[in-house]
């Protein structure tokens, strides 16, 4: 990989190995290879007319390389719905982090609280509200099928897997919502959709929100690419709406000083905890309010899963969205 780390890739049936290199390359050398800019090869990919080009350069490469055979379990449950066919909506949060890690003799241990034991957490939370609902005869028209894949940290490769694996068809599968992490900051007065402004699933969000006092916001780092590295990604390559519900980022209790609030809190979260040693238990409680913010996370999303599972609500694709060319 470009780190010199472990490059993580699924075997194929047949044991292919794919491409024997990959690797990074700055965007000028990459306009300098392609012969038009980034901009335009993305229009043109997004037409769907990309092709592979050959070109005039040549690549000479010495690599020594060692390969292992690792193994992760993707965890799949169900609740039955009551339509008697097998039309889902699928929740996801990935159980992986980053483990356990030899340096210089010493083991260092990767636990990830919050990313993403704390997702999990509300997985089951959701998945345990919703079989309630059912023993009461509240729930539900269609199937909820609950995933938490394996593997997400190494490129979506245990969400992948089921994309291209399902225990259910595809086809008859109404939505995706992922979850990764959950707010441990405080409540806010907004709620975020991730890839939620490409479907009508954005309309079920924003109605959701409004239910518990919220507006949506936009997506706060839309340079980011959030929406593609994330669970939800391999499924709307299948043409499935998806989207991942997240917090936003106005704190109710800190509206005089939310720019000091958010560095202290979110962006010190992302430069020094997220995928740090010290993403743990601890940090969780050390936060002023780390369970409110949280509890708006699970009902908005218990709202929404609501709208699909009992209303049996059927979300689109916006029209010109590049997944929708994916959708049966």
């Amino acid at each position: 990989s470009p780190d010199g780390g472990e490059n993580t890739r699924l075997m194929s049936k047949d044991g292919e190995e794919g491409l024997k290199i990959r690797a990074w390359i700055t965007q000028h050398v990459a306009e300098r290879i392609l012969k038009t800019s980034i901009d335009n090869a993305f229009e043109e990919a997004n037409r769907g007319g990309l092709c592979m080009q050959e070109t005039d350069m040549t690549l000479n490469v010495r690599l020594e390389i060692s390969r292992r055979e690792l193994y992760g379990l993707n965890v799949v449950g169900q609740l039955d719905g009551s339509v008697g066919n097998n039309e889902h909506v699928i929740l996801t949060s990935h159980h992986d982090h980053l483990g356990a890690i030899e340096r210089n003799g010493e083991k260092i241990i990767y636990p990830g609280a919050v990313d993403n034991a704390s997702g999990v957490g509300k997985l089951l939370e959701l998945a345990t509200y919703f079989a309630a609902m059912k023993s009461q005869a509240r729930c539900c028209k269609r199937k909820l099928v609950v995933i938490t894949p394996t593997a997400e940290e190494a490129v979506l490769l245990g969400s992948s897997y089921y994309a291209d694996h399902p225990l259910l068809p595809l086809a008859q599968c109404a939505a995706v919502l992922n979850i990764d992490g959950m707010n441990v900051w405080g409540p806010t007065t907004d709620s975020v959709g991730i890839g939620s402004e490409r479907s009508t699933l954005g309309d079920i969000l924003a109605r959701a929100a409004r239910e518990e006092g919220q507006r949506v916001a936009p997506d706060p780092a839309p340079e980011q690419g959030l929406f593609f590295r994330s669970d939800q990604l391999p499924f709307a390559r299948k043409g499935i709406p998806a989207m991942k519900i997240t917090h936003g980022f106005s704190f109710t209790n800190h509206e005089q000083d939310i720019d000091e609030y958010l560095n202290a809190t979110v962006w010190d979260y992302n430069r020094n905890v997220y995928h740090q040693p010290v993403d743990t238990y601890e940090y969780l409680h050390q936060q002023e309010d780390p369970y409110s913010g949280a509890e708006q996370e699970f009902k908005v999303g218990a709202r929404v899963l609501f709208d699909l599972l009992v209303r049996g609500f059927s979300p689109k694709w916006m029209p010109g969205d590049p997944f929708a060319r994916f959708s049966s």
